[in-house]
């Protein structure tokens, strides 16, 4: 490379090497957004919280088949037991309802359920 062609290569490099470091002034604020309306009210009439937990113990007696309810959506169905835990992988729909069940060598089960 040439000695003139080296220092043009230089001198841009010097000069570019502070331009990420934030020294200029800031910009302008941005607009706020706009906030979205509420939530609807839990089921005791409190918060808007839409999720809701669901347990049961019988598996052992029957696989413990458990649902949420009719306005609600299945999340999630977990199967525990007493060195394990897995998601369910025993869905049914009947009605428009999912209900979900464990196998008898497991002792609860743990639904997530959401508002549709």
């Amino acid at each position: 490379m040439r000695l003139p062609t080296l220092m043009i290569l230089l001198t841009a490099t010097v000069a570019l090497a502070g331009c990420n470091e934030g020294s200029g002034t800031p910009g302008p604020k941005g607009e706020p957004g706009i906030a979205g309306p509420p939530g609807p009210p839990g089921k005791d009439g409190v918060g808007g919280t839409s999720l809701r937990s669901v347990t049961s113990n019988s598996c052992s007696a029957n696989g413990c088949p458990t649902a949420c309810e009719a306005d609600e959506t299945l999340v999630s169905a977990i199967c525990m037991g007493s060195a394990s835990a897995k998601f369910s992988d025993t869905l049914s729909v009947d009605n428009g309802v999912m209900t979900a069940r464990c196998g008898p060598s497991f002792s609860s089960i743990a639904l997530t359920c959401a508002k549709k």
